[in-house]
């Protein structure tokens, strides 16, 4: 359970982790044939995960608003192929969720976090402030990823890298902030 709980904290506050720098090919075969502990803990969690970002996704779509047309060239430069479906909802604070082990941690998470600027749930991006250029190419290219690997996908992938490597080793973070170089420091 601890376990878990670290995994969730990691995994919805965007914190970082620090790893040993294991060699890119030992990284790639753990990722790519995670151990069987890893395997449980990402069927564990899995079924949470997806509820909570379909209840993100749903509100941000209900209630956030679609990209102007800046925004689309942004998510098509970052692999986005459905712009149009992509809703930005800005927050005073970051969603939480009915599910127990989820909830709790959002709460903990909390207002003063200041790593917690966004969350991409499939087409719904969710952002405490109105986000940067950067941020919001970030979040746009997680949507992307969703595209590509699909709901289950991406989540089973983004908690297996998260448990193997850490937020800030996780491929999906990297290629993430990779496409959204271009845009660091723009307003």
């Amino acid at each position: 359970m601890r376990a878990i709980v670290a995994l969730v904290f990691m995994l919805f506050a965007g914190c970082a982790v620090s790893a040993a720098q294991p060699s890119q090919a030992n990284v790639r075969d753990r990722l790519v044939h995670p151990s069987a502990d890893v395997v449980a803990q990402v069927d564990r969690l899995l079924p949470g995960a997806i509820v909570f970002i379909e209840s993100i996704e749903e509100n941000a779509l209900a209630d956030g608003r679609p990209l102007s047309v800046g925004g689309m060239a942004l998510a098509r430069s970052v692999g986005v192929t459905k712009p149009e479906r992509v809703r930005v909802l800005e927050e005073s604070s970051m969603p939480g969720t009915d599910e127990p082990t989820f909830a709790i941690l959002i709460r903990m998470i909390g207002e003063g976090n200041p790593r917690r600027w966004g969350l991409a749930a499939r087409y719904g991006i969710v952002c405490k402030t109105h986000p940067t250029q950067f941020l919001l190419a970030h979040e746009l290219h997680h949507v992307a990823q969703y595209e590509s690997l699909g709901l289950g996908g991406f989540a089973r992938r983004y908690i297996t890298e998260l448990l193997v490597v850490g937020y800030t080793n996780a491929p999906l973070e990297a290629e993430a902030n990779a496409a959204a170089a271009p845009y660091k420091g723009l307003p």
